[in-house]
């Protein structure tokens, strides 16, 4: 799976937590999630939207903020030996409180 910008950029996914970490938008419509990428660790939003070509609905994606540059992640993975799985599990902790 990737991301891309509306600059173009491209983002491959190395992992995604679909979990929640916070919502926003009119009637806290829009979800918040992580996804680490080559680029970083991102929070990313998704909302319903439909399709101008076809009467479905569809996810819309954005990339609402950079959490740690992939230089960052790379210093806590080396210290924590973490798989990027886990890394997005200590993230999700952190950020929501819930943890297993």
């Amino acid at each position: 799976m990737e991301f891309k910008e509306y600059d173009d950029t491209n983002h491959q996914v190395l992992a995604f937590d679909p979990r929640p970490v916070g919502y926003s938008g009119f009637m806290d419509c829009v979800t918040h999630s992580l996804a680490l990428t080559d680029k970083g660790l991102f929070e990313v939003g998704r909302y319903p939207g439909v399709g101008l070509t076809e009467p479905s609905k569809q996810w819309q994606w954005f990339i609402h903020r950079r959490l740690a540059t992939p230089e960052e992640l790379h210093k806590w993975q080396e210290t924590h030996q973490f798989t990027a799985e886990e890394l997005l599990d200590q993230i999700y902790s952190a950020m929501t409180g819930i943890g297993d």
